[in-house]
Parts: C-alpha cells; structure tokens; sequence
C-alpha cells in the first residue's frame, strides 16, 4: 500500500485535544504528559491521516504495565520496538473510548500511541522537532518536500524501512541546530 500523503486538515488537530481528553480519563494520574505529535500537529503540513500521540508516564510507571487497559478499546501492539523505554500501540479509526463531552464526535482518526518511560529522550526529542516545525515555515516546508520526494521515490509496501529513515538526517540536523 503505497504511501499518501493529505494536505494539512485543521480537524486533526481537534480530533488529537479529543483523543488526549479520552486518554487523559483513562490514565488518571499514570501519565505527566500527553502529546499531540508528528506531521498531523503541524498547522499547513502534509501528512498521513494518522494522528501520532506520546503519553509521558510518571517515574514510577512502566509502559508494559498500561497495555491491557489499552488492549480493551481496540488497541493493538505491533511488536515493533524502535526504542528502549517505549511501547507503540495502534489503533483503527472509531468510536472514542467514553461518552463524548467536550464534543458530540463519536468518532477519530486512526491513531499511534507512544506510552513513553519517564525522561524518554525520543518523546522530548519528537516535541522538540514539532515545534522547530511550528516555529519556522521555511524548515517546515523544506521537511514537507522531502517527504514529498522520499514518498515519489520508494514503495512503502516494500521500503517504508527506508522511508522513514529517509527522514532521519533532516529531523537530527534540526534537533541539533535547537541545541547550539
């Protein structure tokens, strides 16, 4: 299934503060964060409709810990390990997991939840590079026509290894240039 990218839709956005309300109701006080991050929490960026979301826990909370209760709203663990300290889990597009205040949605976009250690370098690092996109239309549109040419050059059914490692060098070149 090849790669397609949509133009920014303003509605992903809302959808994620619906999703990080749910998830807030589920996760009490186990969670110090909850994110909206990836190309979806970027005004006027392309992306995939698929809404990325990094839940923070506390120190005292290990990721593996929270997965049945995931498990129960349609959650599925991949069994794909990026990172040491962080568990992905993924769901379809669908109902929300409670009655629907603050909004009559009852549905949201497919979503990746990335239920991440305490002081998890990769979770900081994804906001990080959110906001930098954020903050600077030029490096956010430098980023949006590589993905365009990352997606015109490789079949994800077959490369989406390389097409995600296609964009490594430029979010490591930003991060570092946050640094200095």
């Amino acid at each position: 299934m090849a790669i397609k990218l949509f133009s920014h839709d303003p509605d992903w956005i809302k959808q994620a503060e619906l999703l990080i309300f749910d998830l807030s109701r589920l996760l009490g006080d186990k969670a110090s964060r909850i994110d909206h991050v990836g190309s979806t929490a970027v005004l006027g960026l392309s992306a995939k409709p698929k809404l990325h979301i990094d839940i923070t826990l506390r120190p005292d909370i290990e990721p593996v810990s929270l997965c049945p209760p995931f498990y129960l709203f349609g959650y599925a663990n991949p069994g794909i390990v990026r990172r040491e300290g962080e568990i992905q889990l993924t769901r379809p597009a669908g109902r929300r997991m409670f009655p629907y205040p603050p909004s009559g949605r009852p549905t949201l976009l497919a979503h990746r939840l990335c239920l991440c250690r305490s002081g998890h370098t990769a979770s900081r690092h994804r906001r990080n590079f959110r906001d930098a996109l954020r903050s600077d239309p030029v490096t956010a549109a430098n980023y949006q026509q590589l993905k365009q040419e990352l997606v015109a050059r490789f079949d994800p059914a077959e490369d989406w290894e390389r097409y995600n490692s296609g964009k490594t060098s430029f979010i490591t070149n930003v991060l570092s240039q946050l640094r200095t």
